[in-house]
């Protein structure tokens, strides 16, 4: 059994001002998700489509034990709707959380990114995986 749940946070990119074309100021601007005028969409079924391919392509370890897991990620949807920055926040270990990353990167389809006021900007997702393990003794 496989369950997912997302907490999205923006994150503006960092902004260089630049005077006469010289960098003169790098500030990392970030936004919580309910400043956020519209929210990223996966482009394959919104986020359901996500859960769905999620799902799909996970493949769970073979623990002797009943158990559930939980595994904690986070990364950035880009203002081109592409994902970077995907990283193992907390790990249960039996390799799910390098096995979640592989999964995330394997995505063929992009987001459609999210917009403040308008504007494209990058989004920080954190997202907990929880799965459920029943042993075949």
């Amino acid at each position: 059994m496989l369950s997912l749940s997302e907490e999205a946070n923006a994150q503006e990119k960092s902004k260089t001002e630049k005077f006469e074309g010289i960098p003169l100021v790098e500030q990392q601007l970030s936004y919580a998700a309910s400043e956020l005028t519209k929210q990223p969409e996966y482009s394959d079924g919104g986020m359901q489509g996500f859960y769905t391919y999620v799902y799909k392509h996970f493949k769970v370890p073979k623990v002797n034990k009943d158990m559930t897991a939980r595994i904690y990620l986070s990364f950035v949807i880009e203002k081109d709707g592409s994902m970077s920055n995907i990283k193992i926040l907390r790990d249960p270990g039996y390799g799910m959380g390098d096995e979640a990353v592989r999964v995330l990167k394997s995505m063929d389809q992009k987001w459609i990114p999210g917009e403040l006021n308008g504007e494209k900007v990058s989004a920080n997702y954190n997202l907990p995986i929880t799965i459920n393990i029943t042993s075949k003794k």
